[in-house]
């Protein structure tokens, strides 16, 4: 009787780790794709500790969803077949409903929605301190990340979505530009010079045309 105990309660500490190992992973997912490229240049400027893999990572968004995609699924089937093991011993065959239905709430309580939320606020900070990690996972897993990228590069092309970034409009640059100047990354010349290129995309030629004297 004391052995299963001890096992039931090993199980349920594996469970445990393994849902904060998802949070922490849907976390950092959150926070590195919301973090902006005028940010992290911001953070480069800055010379902050951490700030260059972070703009490594940001550099191909494909290979960092993947990397993280791959561990948080891995971790998830885990936390579901023990979950369904724990369940069984407890409730017997009737366990597998329970389990599902527990799992459900605690991934999305637990694994999801809460972690998200607070790493989305505190971006700057996860993404800087958890972008080696995640780099040094994207080494390990290499081999599947290439193998991955390899099936989905192939997918986009058979369904002709085109690689190249579609052309920014003067709205999106506008938005960046304010952006930049909230974080404090453009100065008042530059931003006075900014403003000054998109007004003059408005101004009629005849605006600022000299008249020809006689």
């Amino acid at each position: 009787m004391r052995i299963i105990v001890v096992q039931l309660l090993d199980e349920l500490i594996i469970l445990v780790i393994l849902i904060m190992l998802s949070g922490f992973f849907s976390g950092v997912e959150s926070a590195l794709i919301s973090i902006g490229r005028i940010h992290v240049k911001k953070l480069l400027m800055q010379k902050r500790r951490g700030a260059r893999t972070v703009a490594d990572l940001k550099r191909d968004p494909q290979k960092l969803l993947v990397t993280i995609l791959v561990a948080n699924n891995l971790i998830n089937i885990s936390a579901a077949a023990i979950a369904t093991s724990l369940a069984i011993k407890l409730f017997g065959s009737g366990g597998v409903g329970i389990a599902t239905g527990v799992m459900t709430f605690l991934i999305l309580v637990f694994g999801e929605i809460t972690p998200k939320t607070f790493c989305i606020k505190y971006n700057e900070q996860i993404s800087l301190l958890t972008a080696k990690p995640i780099q040094v996972l994207s080494y390990l897993l290499w081999p599947v990340i290439f193998i991955l990228n390899a099936i989905t590069k192939g997918m986009m092309a058979l369904i002709g979505v085109s690689k190249k970034r579609p052309k920014m409009t003067e709205e999106e640059l506008k938005t960046i530009v304010q952006i930049g100047e909230e974080e404090g990354v453009i100065e008042e010349d530059e931003r006075r010079m900014m403003h000054a290129l998109f007004n003059f995309g408005d101004t009629r030629a005849s605006e600022v045309m000299i008249p020809k004297s006689d």
